[in-house]
Order: structure tokens, then sequence, then C-alpha cells
């Protein structure tokens, strides 16, 4: 039990009141630097109310950031600004430098498919590639969850592993709909709408994932002695901000905003409005500078989220520039997912160890 500052104790009885010798109860504590009320002097504060009322920290409080708070509705606003202009800057990001190739290839659909030019690839080699990959992300989020401890990684568990299992919901809908959606009329059908949303839409929540991962390694890392100023600098942006912008990415997904004739182009234009968060997570994971937390595995995870960004030009080349077949280029997007998303959830396993050493080495 750790001794309240504010309480000085004759050191004939350590446990005791200076003026009576008798043991004092280890749920009071004396504080001389409140002065509201009946609070004021000597008066004996339990722990628990001093909790409640923030009259003074505890060794049991959660860890805060030394960054300044934000104010709630600039930061809402900012957030909605932030949704918008991300949407728009994903429209046009795959015409930049590829304006005939990404014309042919992203052509929009509104969930009306033009059977003339709509392209759907129903081969095992794409759904089978998707089932693959969703079974290492179901290994990878079993594994983040496996390293949870109450009040001192589970926080950071549970973003981690979302960020995975939405993953691994994505391409297990992706997977189905190439299986079982084999004609245009069927891709027409409402049925088919719900369930690439779902696919789609889960790529679009994970920026929330992201970001609040981002997130809670500042919150978490901040409060460490560990921790360098460079680290200190970077803002404690709130998890609502991420929520806010996945949920208006998403309701664009479903209103039908980034629906194109090919379906995957969906998923592609929904990856790149994951580049604030990708931004702000590498920046994190950059200045850690933990010494339990490795920078070659940190430079890892950094590369894994950066492993995608080559995917949004690289679709329309390899549509309109090369003769591969839709079941060649969808197998080696999956592929290259694989080794993208397998980085991160490595990396940010590795991160959720090195708060679990910590915490080890201070209980020692």
């Amino acid at each position: 039990m750790c001794q309240d500052p504010n309480t000085k104790l004759s050191s004939k009885s350590p446990r005791g009141s200076p003026t009576t010798g008798k043991e004092t109860s280890p749920l009071l504590s004396t504080s001389s630097s409140v002065s509201d009320g009946d609070w004021s002097g000597t008066t004996p504060v339990p722990r628990y109310a001093k909790r409640m009322f923030s009259l003074e920290s505890s060794e049991f409080d959660e860890p805060s950031s030394v960054t300044p708070p934000f104010k709630f509705w600039p930061t809402t606003f900012g957030a909605l600004a932030l949704s918008f202009g991300m949407l728009g800057f994903s429209l046009w990001m795959p015409f930049v430098g590829l304006k005939e190739a990404a014309g042919e290839t992203y052509q929009f659909a509104y969930w009306s498919y033009d059977p003339s030019i709509s392209s759907f690839d129903n081969t095992a080699w794409t759904y089978v590639t998707d089932y693959m990959l969703a079974a290492i992300m179901a290994a990878f989020t079993m594994s983040t969850l496996s390293l949870s401890q109450r009040r001192n990684t589970d926080r950071l568990c549970n973003r981690v592993a979302s960020l995975s299992l939405l993953y691994m919901i994505s391409v297990i809908a992706g997977g189905i709909a190439h299986q079982t959606f084999l004609t245009v009329e069927s891709r027409n059908s409402l049925s088919f709408q719900l369930l690439w949303t779902l696919c789609v839409g889960t790529v679009s929540l994970a920026s929330t994932s992201m970001g609040c991962c981002g997130s809670e390694i500042v919150r978490k890392f901040q409060a460490e002695r560990h921790c360098s100023a460079a680290f200190q600098k970077i803002p404690l942006i709130p998890e609502y901000v991420w929520c806010i912008y996945g949920s208006c990415v998403f309701a664009f997904t479903a209103l039908g905003g980034m629906s194109f004739q090919r379906p995957a182009c969906d998923i592609f234009i929904a990856g790149t409005t994951q580049t604030p968060t990708t931004a702000y997570i590498m920046i994190v994971l950059f200045f850690l500078d933990h010494p339990k937390a490795k920078f070659n595995i940190r430079a890892l995870g950094m590369f894994g989220f950066i492993f995608n960004a080559p995917l949004l030009p690289l679709y329309p080349i390899l549509i309109y520039y090369t003769d591969l077949s839709l079941a060649a280029v969808n197998t080696l997007l999956h592929g290259w997912l694989t080794v993208a998303w397998s980085l991160q959830a490595f990396s940010l396993g590795h991160v959720i160890r090195s708060v679990m050493y910590t915490a080890k080495e201070n209980s020692m």
C-alpha cells in the first residue's frame, strides 16, 4: 500500500497516527491541500471519494495524455469536414496521372450494373484466396485478444483486434459475393447491395479502428516515464473523431457513392479514405521510442500500413495495360493484402507486448 504523501507518520509508529499511535485505516488518508467546505484542513478523506471528486490523483488512476484536450464542437465539425474532404479526394485521386486507364476502369454504377461494361470475377482463385485471408485475420484477432490484461492492455487489445476483425469480415463478405452472385442480374439485387456494402463498409470502418489504435497508443505511452519529448508532442486525437469519420465514409458507401461497374474498384476508393488514420498511426509508431518497442518491428508496421497505397494506381494499370485475367489480378491483390495486414497486426501486437513487459517490470 502506497503511503499518502500528505500524511506524516512518526518513525516509531509507521502505520499509526502521529498523535494517538492508533493504526490508520488503509481506506483513509489526510489531505491538507483541499480548501472546499467540509473537506478542508485535516479532515480524513476516503480514498474512493478522492478519486470520485478528483481531489488528488491515485496510483490506480488511468494514465492520461499530457497534450491539451480538444474542444468537442469544433473538433466534431473538423471531423465532418475531414470526412467530406477525404471522400472527394478519394474519388479524384485514381485519375491523377492515369486519366485514360482510370476512366475505363472507374465507371460509376450507383448499385445499378450495366451488363455491357460491368465485370466481376467468380472463379475459385478469387473467393478461395478471400477465405484464406479471412482465416489469417481470424488467427491474428484471437492472438491479439489473448494478450488482453484488465486495466493494462485490454483497451489497446480491443482496438487492435477490431482492426483485424473488420478485415476478416470484409474478405468473408467478398468471398461469398464472388462465389454466389454469378450474373449481372443477381448483382443488381438488394441482397448483393447489402453484402457488398458489408464488404466495402468494413474497409471504411477500419479507419475508425486504425485511428483508435493510434490514439490509444498515444494515451498509454505518453504517461510512461520512458516517453520521449517528440512523442509527448503528438496530439491525442479523441476517439469520437475517428468514429465520426468512419461512420460518414460507411454511410457514403451504403448510399452507393463509391459503387462502380467493377465492384472491386469500391474497395480501392474505401482504402484511399484510410489516408488520415494511416498517416496518424505511422507517426505514432515512428516516434514511439520505447525501450521495449523495437524500432525494426515498428518499421515493419509502418511498411505494412503504407504498403496498400500502391494498389490504387496498380489496379487500373493491371486491368487496362496488361492481359492478366481478373482471377490473376485478384489473387495478386489478395496476396498483397495478406502481407500488409499481417505486418500491421504483428507490429501492433509487439506494441501490446511492450506494455505488458513494462507493467511486469514496474510490479517487481
